[in-house]
């Protein structure tokens, strides 16, 4: 099950941050997300992102 969910804002590091749009699953089974950053997609495992506040502490 997706820790995330679309709209939720997310966060790789500080430089990397954007809302999720898509959710994927893996060949492995994990899943992976579609993020627009600043009209960019950005696609990330879930295991690489934290919530957008979380980072910001």
């Amino acid at each position: 099950m997706a820790k995330f969910a679309i709209g939720d804002a997310v966060a790789k590091d500080k430089d990397h941050s954007g809302k999720v749009v898509r959710i994927f699953t893996s060949d492995d089974g994990e899943p992976r997300y579609a993020l627009d950053h600043d009209g960019e997609l950005q696609f990330l495992l879930e295991t690489e992102l934290k919530p957008l506040n979380a980072l910001k502490r």
